[in-house]
């Protein structure tokens, strides 16, 4: 069931009817809104935009080649790492049949960034979740009297409660569900994908503007009709640039305007800088350079990586341990992110890190070929520090000599 089945339906049967609110805004959402630009923008028009469409992949899949961990805290001073979890296995190693665990964990960020929501069926065998099965958007979500959050899947006749649902959801306004970004910033993104389909049509008539057929005879409806089918034919498409006679007393007069005299370029510029700040993403990371330099681009990966992503790996990591692990286990397990995953394709950034913690002494050489899934070798945990480095001055226990004093001199 999607959303045109609740259109599907004989008089009088209301099992796939529109009975709330919630079931009439989310089919609604689907089939989108239109824009004051005058396009409607959906969750998957949204993604028409090349600027959209750039955030949300860079989003979504930062996010997903990060390694993630499952940790168990009993001992605080020495986390040990939790491989033989069910709930790591599934984000880690097989979600369910259809996904890798890359692209499961990419749907969440998609579906979240563009429609507030994402959702999967918890698939149990004996009580235990076995797969995370992921069910398209939209899914009705409600929060009864009694606060208890359901969820209407397609093909389901009855709603489902958190027990059966893993739910990960983005910005939200009301603490149960997400914001649908693409409803709520339609205007920005219908203004995106218009430029776009202004320039296409700009470039598909050879840079030129149209322009007007003008007779000082007095034409019906039917013949201006019929003049315009007959021009069009002669000048159009692939007859753009061919020549045309005029008879009949007809002129032909352009149109002037040119897209720089109506700032098309300044306005395509303003449009992705705003679709880059709806979702925090930094403007080099979508293939914009033009504010990036040598000295600055450093600064404005990290910025991506603090104030893009960070917020979304914390609301992910504790999402997975409120609902994949029981309440006993929240006690002492916990997932996590390594960000360092970010610097897999830098070599030499991760050896300038790893020489720095085995120097400093808060790496050991088994821990750096653990990092880059290498085996540990006898003696690798031993930490070591740098044996060439002086205390400046007179040490803590030494007392300065009276005799390398310089005598007193005034008499």
């Amino acid at each position: 069931m999607g959303m045109f089945s609740y259109f599907k339906r004989k008089k009088g049967d209301a099992k796939n009817s529109i009975t709330t609110a919630g079931d009439l805004a989310d089919v609604l959402a689907a089939f989108g809104g239109e824009s004051a630009s005058g396009v409607s923008v959906s969750p998957a028009s949204a993604l028409q935009s090349p600027t959209v469409f750039a955030c949300i992949r860079v989003l979504s899949e930062s996010v997903a080649m990060l390694p993630l961990h499952l940790f168990d805290r009993t001992d605080p001073d020495k986390p040990v790492k939790v491989t033989d979890h069910r709930a790591i296995k599934m984000l880690t190693v097989k979600p369910n049949e259809n996904q890798t665990p890359f692209k499961f964990r990419a749907l969440m960020v998609v579906d979240s960034a563009l429609q507030g929501n994402f959702t999967a069926f918890k698939n149990k065998v004996q009580g235990e979740t076995r797969e995370l099965i992921y069910i398209p958007q939209p899914v009705a979500i409600e929060q009864g009297k009694d606060l208890t959050v359901t969820y209407k899947l397609p093909r389901l006749e009855e709603k489902k409660t958190k027990k059966d649902v893993f739910h990960y959801y983005g910005f939200s306004t009301n603490g149960y569900s997400g914001v649908n970004v693409s409803q709520l910033q339609k205007d920005i993104i219908g203004l995106a994908i218009a430029l776009d389909k202004y320039g296409s049509m700009f470039f598909k008539n050879s840079g030129r503007p149209s322009g007007i057929l003008s007779t000082e005879q007095k034409l019906t409806k039917p013949q201006v009709e019929k003049i315009v089918e007959s021009w069009n034919e002669v000048v159009g498409g692939e007859n753009q640039l061919s020549t045309a006679l005029l008879d009949h007393g007809f002129k032909w007069q352009a149109i002037s305007s040119t897209p720089n005299e109506a700032q098309y370029l300044d306005t395509k510029k303003l449009a992705r800088s705003l679709l880059s700040a709806i979702w925090r993403v930094p403007s080099h990371m979508v293939n914009d350079l033009e504010k990036a330099t040598f000295s600055n681009i450093e600064s404005l990966a990290r910025q991506f990586v603090d104030y893009a992503l960070m917020p979304w790996l914390i609301d992910l990591e504790q999402t997975f341990g409120m609902q994949l692990l029981t309440e006993e286990e929240q006690e002492t397990l916990y997932f996590k992110h390594n960000v360092d995953g970010l610097l897999r394709g830098d070599s030499k950034a991760r050896a300038l890190i790893y020489a720095g913690g085995i120097q400093n002494g808060y790496l050991n050489r088994n821990e750096v070929r653990s990092k880059e899934e290498l085996p540990p070798y006898p003696g690798g945990e031993a930490f070591t520090q740098q044996m060439n480095m002086e205390t400046i001055g007179p040490t803590a226990d030494e007392e300065p000599n009276p005799e390398d004093e310089e005598p007193d001199t005034d008499e």
